[in-house]
């Protein structure tokens, strides 16, 4: 069986495409930094991070999440063949965030995929 090359612009032909506010081709950039919640009971969820733009929720504050950061995002992720994306402002940020995530994730316990790449290093070392 060949396994078939990842194709960037098929990848991206593939994400869904976001209109613009009132139905233009192409999505508006968004200058707003604060959403309005149009029901209050879900604000709970909202700020628990379990609701977002995908599951039924809104955007609260464009530092966290934009419409705008939100798409280039999700393009970026097409692009690359990753599982999701996320934009940043700066290139400082965005290093911040994988070192949050890395240490999160350490916290809570190695994945799977790191204990075995971690065990093949030890074996490795034990080699030498």
């Amino acid at each position: 069986m060949t396994e078939i090359p990842f194709d960037p612009q098929q990848s991206m032909a593939n994400t869904r495409h976001e209109f613009g506010e009132h139905g233009g081709v192409n999505m508006y950039i968004e200058a707003s930094t604060t959403f309005t919640v149009m029901t209050l009971d879900l604000m709970p969820e909202i700020f628990a991070g379990q609701l977002g733009p995908n599951e039924s929720g809104c955007y609260l504050y464009g530092r966290h999440f934009n419409p705008t950061v939100f798409v280039l995002g999700r393009k970026v992720a097409a692009m690359e063949g990753a599982e999701a994306g996320y934009g940043t402002a700066r290139w400082l940020s965005a290093i911040a965030e994988v070192i949050s995530h890395s240490l999160v994730r350490f916290s809570i316990g190695l994945t799977d995929a790191i204990e075995e790449q971690w065990k093949q290093l030890k074996e490795a070392i034990d080699q030498c």
